[in-house]
């Protein structure tokens, strides 16, 4: 089982989606994350489809009851559970050439076997334990999240025990008191290996947590990262050499940290899991973030994770432009109100400018607010109208409209002074100033 990349998705009857069936292809340059990226407008089903392929938690994960009800555990309630419970919908997923779930009207009787199902049963029933080191892991993660501070002290070790199973939970609470007991107990450990002159044990401690600190203040564009208070003997963020609580980040930057340290973590407990094959899941990656963090995201995290298959939902065009390679897939709604593909997945391209991904992608062709443009428009139809037929009244109209326009910004002046000056060669009249 070391291939569990997804490779199809097929939707009956969920949520706005009528009768959907995509396939993903995989990343055509090799040694380098693979990235799927859904865009469209609010109420187009993107966070559904990152529900619909984590849907195996739930399906593995539950109980069934004599009468066929299906009784998810860990308290999840997504569409697709309660699509489950009701039995008015089917979805198909598979991975490496495998189904791993179908939905059916009535889950029982239960499916036929694969090998994959045992695989997946022992995933999502594991307990921590690194000599189980499943070959293929799975993340999920709601980006709109804040971080919470958890006070913890050297030598004392918390784990999840569920560290699987919730890593793929969308409502698990991403920062946990294990998560910073784990950031204090790998400096302890690092900072009793350096007195004692190991220097390669030293290090080793101190991988995944580097690779937190390295990420993040790459994404932000200055330095920030995990640190430990000594005076108060808690993990604090050290932002540009000063020490804060997590709770006083900019909510952005806390939902960054949040997941992609909850992330690091939890393969960081399985030996060389950083380098794993694994699928991720994270929906509206750009929340809270500014235009400059939300170019550098994705070609970090492509390169942290060159081993990843990465679903991602997003409304920023700044995202999709910032990396090359990934497959970028358009939902719109038709006239029934239906959830539909709007072309064929495209490659993403990060030469290509903003201006066109804003028009081609999310078919915004204007350049301007809507009352400005809204009179450029109407200067476009004047100039027509000169251009067919011109009149002293009309021409006198066109200037006046183009200065009014042009005193707005400098961007604006460049545009309606050419469409003039060309106007008035065309027509050899005289600009009206």
């Amino acid at each position: 089982m070391e291939d569990l990349r997804i490779r199809r998705l097929v939707l009956n009857e969920v949520g706005v989606f009528k009768d959907l069936d995509v396939s993903f292809p995989e990343c055509p340059v090799p040694d380098k994350a693979e990235i799927h990226i859904f865009v469209g407008e609010n109420g187009t089903g993107k966070t559904t489809l990152l529900e619909a392929m984590t849907c195996f938690e739930g399906w593995f994960a539950g109980t069934y009851h004599s009468e066929g009800t299906f009784i998810p555990n860990g308290g999840r309630d997504t569409l697709i559970d309660r699509k489950m419970q009701e039995g008015s919908s089917s979805y198909q997923v598979e991975m490496g050439g495998n189904t791993v779930g179908k939905l059916k009207p009535k889950p029982i009787p239960p499916l036929p076997w694969t090998p994959l199902h045992d695989y997946l049963q022992e995933y999502m029933s594991m307990r921590w334990n690194p000599s189980k080191n499943p070959p293929y892991k799975f993340f999920a993660y709601n980006t709109n999240l804040l971080l919470k501070t958890a006070y913890v002290k050297p030598g004392r070790q918390i784990v999840d025990e569920r560290l699987l199973a919730e890593g793929i939970a969308w409502s698990k609470e991403p920062i946990n008191e294990a998560l910073f007991q784990w950031v204090m107990d790998s400096e302890s450990k690092a900072a009793f290996a350096h007195r004692r002159n190991a220097i390669d044990e030293e290090g080793s401690y101190l991988v995944g947590l580097k690779k937190i600190n390295e990420a993040i203040s790459e994404i932000l564009g200055r330095p920030v990262g995990f640190v430990i208070d000594e005076q108060r003997l808690t993990v604090r963020v050290n932002v540009q050499g000063e020490m804060i609580d997590a709770e006083q980040l900019a909510q952005g930057h806390q939902s960054l940290i949040a997941w992609l340290a909850d992330l690091i973590y939890r393969l960081s407990q399985f030996p060389k899991s950083l380098n794993a094959r694994f699928t991720l899941f994270l929906d509206e990656i750009d929340i809270h973030l500014h235009p400059k963090a939300q170019r550098r995201i994705l070609p970090v995290i492509q390169k942290l994770f060159p081993n990843a298959q990465i679903f991602i939902t997003t409304h920023s065009p700044f995202v999709i432009g910032s990396v090359d390679d990934a497959w970028v897939y358009k939902f719109k709604l038709d006239a029934e109100g239906k959830s539909v593909l709007d072309e064929a997945p495209r490659r993403s391209e990060d030469a290509q400018s903003y201006r066109t991904i804003v028009e081609e992608v999310f078919d915004i062709p204007q350049e301007f607010g809507i009352e400005a443009q809204s009179q450029l428009d109407q200067f476009y139809l004047l100039r027509q109208e000169v251009l067919n037929r011109s009149t002293d009244a009309n021409w006198s109209a066109l200037n006046q409209l183009g200065m009014k326009l042009a005193n707005q910004s400098p961007e604006m002046h460049s545009y309606v002074s050419l469409e003039l000056r060309q106007a008035a060669r065309i027509l050899n009249r005289q600009l009206i100033h």
